[in-house]
């Protein structure tokens, strides 16, 4: 896959999380997704597999009302 398409796919990734949509997330990545959570030092898997990505998102975005900073790409080239 080109760069300029995995930049989009992860674009359109962000957009779909920023929108609360799971579903359209689920679009972007592949059977094998494992959703991680970053605290300090430890990093664990949240959830595995794309129906337990979008069963886990849907019952998040139901939980939040918004998120207070939208989700953005940052550049590690840079």
């Amino acid at each position: 896959m080109a760069e300029t398409s995995r930049l989009q796919q992860v674009e359109r990734f962000v957009a779909a999380f920023n929108a609360h949509d799971a579903e359209k997330m689920a679009q972007y990545v592949t059977e094998d997704v494992q959703w991680l959570s970053v605290s300090g030092d430890k990093i664990s898997i949240e959830t595995s597999g794309k129906e337990n990505l979008v069963k886990a998102m849907s019952g998040y975005f139901v939980s939040v009302t918004r998120t207070t900073q939208p989700a953005k790409i940052i550049d590690a080239r840079v």
